[in-house]
């Protein structure tokens, strides 16, 4: 956003009333955004956000906002999991968690899973590593469930490495769900997500 060719983005405020909606924005701060907007109105509008914004650095890669489960843009799917208490296995991320080393490890995606149709079912892709900035934030939700012992549902935001190298602002939302274990100390939690329109925004 802040090398943008400005002679150009004001021809495209005018030019772009004139096309076919919906319009898609793909614009590059700390990742790539994509945004698709309904009618040329609403695009021009948002292209003059965006002219107005175009100085702002992301600092952060990872936010989580935790909503009530009755928000408005909840997918059916998650709405299940989240009052049924249960996810299954084919669509849910498992993650083993160790409560006393505040450690955490995948131990397996499901082949429906939001995440396998983008990086597949081997537990070592970049949603799956420990240790970066985006494991750190999304994973204290984990703890959380476990802790409290209830049912997480929060939306994600987060700029992400994709399998052709780009990073990409992806967002979805998610439900944890935690589950017991026999050796002390330890637990797993289910986490199915809907790569759906997400409450937070950043420009």
């Amino acid at each position: 956003m802040f090398g943008a060719n400005w002679s150009s983005l004001m021809f495209l405020s005018e030019f772009i009333v004139t096309c076919e909606a919906p319009v898609t924005l793909r614009y590059f701060n700390g990742g790539w955004f994509e945004e698709t907007i309904d009618n040329v109105i609403g695009a021009r509008q948002r292209l003059d956000v965006l002219f107005s914004k175009a100085d702002v650095r992301l600092s952060q890669r990872t936010f989580v906002v935790p909503f009530d489960e009755e928000h408005r843009l909840m997918p059916e799917i998650l709405r299940v999991a989240f009052n049924s208490g249960s996810i299954p296995d084919d669509k849910a991320v498992i993650c083993k968690v160790d409560m006393n080393a505040e450690l955490h490890s995948v131990e397996s995606v499901g082949r429906n899973s939001a995440l396998a149709s983008i990086w597949g079912v081997v537990p070592v892709s970049y949603p799956c590593q420990t240790g970066h900035s985006y494991d750190k934030v999304v994973s204290r939700s984990y703890f959380k469930a476990i802790a409290e012992g209830r049912p997480i549902y929060d939306h994600v935001l987060a700029a992400m490495v994709k399998p052709d190298s780009e990073v990409q602002w992806m967002h979805y939302q998610r439900v944890i769900l935690s589950e017991k274990s026999t050796l002390p100390g330890e637990a797993k939690v289910k986490v199915i997500c809907e790569i759906a329109p997400v409450d937070i925004s950043l420009l």
